[in-house]
């Protein structure tokens, strides 16, 4: 008799066991859009937006990605963008939108090579709402 309860009780506590450890598992859904930091797979640029990974909702990575948020502004250096490469003046209508100017002059110009070497960036509109105007050379 002791030997039977014995039994039982073995089997029932084996049998709890392999229940607990397959209720803990499970098989990983990368279905989750979390925009944090660590599962960012990309930053955004002027021609897309930031990108990252999917993620299961017990906290592992997946392979997957999704872009997230508004594209960044275009950086300009050396009067190129600096992800699309793209010259900041290539229409009128980007004219209007960046020009450079220096802290003594009192024009400003398309090209920051024209403009010298303190030379910032500013908007077309905030400049002459400043008081400056067009270099007669590159802003023709």
């Amino acid at each position: 008799m002791k030997k039977g309860i014995i039994v039982f009780l073995s089997l029932c506590l084996a049998f709890c066991c392999v229940s607990c450890k397959d209720s803990a598992k499970h098989e990983c859904s990368y279905t989750q859009t979390v925009t944090n930091e660590e599962y960012k797979a990309s930053e955004a640029t002027c021609q897309k937006s930031a990108e990252y990974f999917y993620s299961c909702k017990c906290g592992k990575r997946g392979n997957g990605k999704f872009s997230h948020g508004a594209r960044a502004d275009h950086i300009y250096q050396d009067d190129k963008c600096i992800y699309c490469q793209r010259e900041p003046f290539a229409t009128e209508t980007n004219k209007s939108l960046c020009v450079y100017i220096t802290p003594t002059g009192i024009r400003y110009h398309y090209l920051s090579t024209c403009a010298g070497k303190n030379a910032k960036p500013i908007t077309k509109n905030d400049a002459i709402r400043l008081g400056y105007t067009g270099c007669k050379k590159c802003t023709r």
